[in-house]
């Protein structure tokens, strides 16, 4: 009569251990599919301020004009991490730190980039330089 409780306590024990250890899996594959898709959300969010600020014109200045402003309300973790997005010739990337995982999204726009963010409010400005060469920059701003 002993052996069978013992048994079925085993069994119990066992399904339990094999219940736990299912559900951290699939909390941890969750966790990382919000993740890319997060990183990927960060990216498209900067390429659309860049993409609305960024309207070319025959516009020629004297000195240097910032000719658009875009305030951006970043996230400051991405899935729980720090992250960091900055320019990469006429790409964003946005990298994941820690995590060793990035996404980059072409911008399509042929002009010089410049600056980086790490979360949080943002800056994109448009820039038209006295030289008439355009510059897309972002910037860190407090809150």
């Amino acid at each position: 009569m002993v052996i069978w409780h013992v048994i079925a306590v085993s069994i119990s024990i066992m399904v339990i251990m094999f219940a736990v250890i299912s559900m951290n899996n699939i909390r941890a594959n969750f966790e990382s599919f919000v993740g890319q898709e997060e990183i990927k959300q960060s990216c498209l969010i900067v390429k659309g301020a860049v993409e609305k600020a960024y309207q070319p014109s025959d516009y020629s200045s004297p000195s240097n004009a910032t000719l658009a402003r875009i305030r951006l309300s970043m996230p400051l973790k991405i899935a729980n991490s720090d992250y960091r997005v900055f320019f990469v010739n006429h790409s964003i990337n946005v990298v994941l730190l820690g995590a060793q995982t990035n996404y980059t999204c072409p911008t399509g726009i042929n002009v010089t980039f410049s600056g980086s963010i790490s979360g949080g409010p943002a800056l994109v400005e448009w820039i038209r330089l006295d030289n008439s060469t355009d510059l897309i920059s972002i910037a860190q701003v407090d809150s």
